[in-house]
């Protein structure tokens, strides 16, 4: 377990993190990271689909590598970040996603890039970067104020919107003038960048060894146990993580097939491509502004069951573009505004549901159990994806089934409201007799 030395500031709460330097530093690395992010995730897929000729099952089970990984990583990752220093933990993992993705263009220029290696590269990014998240998860409600989790968890998401606004359309562009591999190399040194941000925090953290056990296989599974029971025993937080699971089935199940459409079905070039998803990100920075106060004044619950449905609807607009082909471009930057302003206000309200609950000495296990059953149903749904495409063109041929596909993708998302619907919570003085029962 690891704790922050000295007091807090007084004038720190309240919303006044723009005064909170050691925030903003770790706010500015992880924008930064983000944006590079965006890049690797359309030139993965890309360089399978393009230069790799690869098929619908092989680019699922690319998108399925990095999910499959976290889902076995993430409780394990969760152990160890409650008993490591979390800053050091996520310089480390920023370390190793950048070397492993710096191999990517290398391996190009030689002539050696296979699809063998890009499932290597997004088996060890994505176990890398759980430990990331979970480090930075736990790491957050120390480093500031409860008070400040709303306002902080909002200000990542605006960097997250931020970047989908940005980083798609660069993307596109990087892709189409130097090509899909030299493209990653933005997002190598993106983690540069965040390392630089993370060092530079001036709060020291103070190492301990949580309840004075020694690291045995024991001690560690009884930890891992714990969190699991705390997850799934506590009534709010174990339906929040069936409906992560449900949604992220359905979602990365429809934007997975979505790549094949746009590329194959409607023959789009990578710019394009690349300025639809940017699209979703215009909208996600308002999702991201208006996220907290809707929070506050439907109540979390509903707020949570809305942006599902939301989100998932907007795939339900894809196979629209088949039937009016003059229209299709702007039909798909409809769909991604829309799905875009959905994703924040899912993404803060229930981060801060997540940690308001939880207690100190359990951030990083509860978070990794949640990741675990978020990335397991990603990865369901990536793996997939090649089954319910071939199935949808079966039935529906094979210009209207990739569209298909990605509306039951679209349903399947939407479907998860019911689970945070059954959610019994809506009120602050229930968040505070929750994390009390815990």
């Amino acid at each position: 377990m690891t704790s922050l030395t000295g007091t807090r500031n007084p004038a720190l709460l309240h919303g006044n993190l723009w005064r909170h330097a050691d925030f903003l530093r770790l706010w500015l690395g992880e924008t930064i990271s983000l944006f590079g992010d965006q890049i690797t995730l359309i030139a993965l897929p890309t360089i399978a689909i393009l230069l790799l000729h690869a098929t619908a099952f092989q680019v699922g089970v690319l998108v399925a590598c990095s999910r499959i990984t976290s889902s076995v990583v993430a409780l394990v990752a969760g152990v160890y970040v409650d008993r490591l220093p979390r800053r050091m933990v996520m310089i480390v993992t920023d370390l190793g996603r950048l070397l492993t993705l710096a191999t990517i263009p290398v391996a190009f220029l030689c002539g050696w890039l296979t699809l063998t290696q890009l499932y290597g590269v997004a088996i060890l990014t994505g176990g890398l970067g759980v430990f990331f998240d979970v480090a930075y998860a736990a790491y957050l409600p120390s480093l500031i104020e409860r008070e400040n989790l709303i306002e902080g968890n909002a200000r990542l998401a605006v960097s997250d919107s931020l970047a989908t606004i940005v980083g798609p359309g660069l993307a596109g562009l990087l892709i189409q003038v130097f090509g899909a591999p030299l493209a990653v190399v933005a997002d190598a040194l993106s983690f540069l960048a965040s390392i630089v941000g993370i060092t530079s925090i001036r709060t020291q953290e103070t190492e301990t060894t949580q309840d004075g056990h020694r690291w045995t296989l024991r001690h560690l599974l009884g930890e891992l146990r714990e969190g699991l029971r705390v997850t799934f025993g506590h009534p709010a937080l174990g339906r929040l993580s069936m409906s992560i699971a449900l949604s992220n089935a359905g979602m990365v199940l429809g934007k997975t097939i979505f790549l094949l459409f746009a590329y194959r079905t409607l023959h789009l070039q990578p710019g394009i491509v690349g300025l639809i998803l940017a699209s979703g990100g215009v909208t996600a920075l308002l999702g991201a502004m208006v996220a907290a106060t809707l929070g506050k004044r439907l109540g979390i619950i509903p707020t949570l069951a809305l942006s599902r449905i939301i989100d998932g609807g907007s795939l339900l607009l894809v196979p629209l573009a088949l039937l009016a082909p003059m229209s299709a471009v702007p039909i798909l930057f409809l769909a991604w505004m829309v799905s875009g302003f959905a994703g924040p206000i899912w993404t803060v309200n229930s981060s801060s549901l997540r940690q308001r609950v939880t207690p100190d000495a359990l951030q990083g296990r509860v978070a990794a159990t949640i990741r675990t059953v978020a990335f397991s149903g990603s990865a369901i749904g990536a793996l997939i994806s090649g089954l319910i495409a071939a199935l949808a063109i079966t039935l529906a041929g094979q210009i209207n089934g990739l569209g298909l596909a990605v509306a039951v993708g679209g349903a399947l998302a939407a479907s998860s409201a019911f689970w945070v619907t059954r959610t019994p919570l809506d009120e602050e003085r229930e968040l505070r007799a929750l994390r009390m029962h815990i």
